[in-house]
C-alpha cells in the first residue's frame, strides 16, 4: 500500500481528534494537490485514487 494511502487510512478514522485539524492547519503545508493534464496522464490508477481520497478528505474536512 502506497505512502498516500496509509496517510488517508490514518486521516480517516481521526475525525474527532486534533489529527484533523492539524492536517487542515495551514501551516502544516499540506495543501490540495493540483496536477496538469500531463501528471494526470502519467499516473497509474492507484495512485489517483490515492489523490483522489486526500482531496475528498481535504473538502469534507477542510473546506478546500
Amino acid at each position: 500500500m502506497g505512502k498516500i494511502a496509509i496517510l488517508c487510512l490514518a486521516l480517516a478514522g481521526c475525525n474527532t481528534t486534533g489529527l484533523t485539524s492539524s492536517f487542515c492547519d495551514p501551516r502544516s503545508g499540506i495543501k490540495p494537490i493540483l496536477l496538469s493534464p500531463a501528471e494526470r496522464a502519467a499516473l497509474d490508477t492507484d495512485t489517483k485514487r490515492d489523490i483522489l481520497a486526500i482531496l475528498n478528505f481535504g473538502r469534507a474536512n477542510c473546506g478546500w
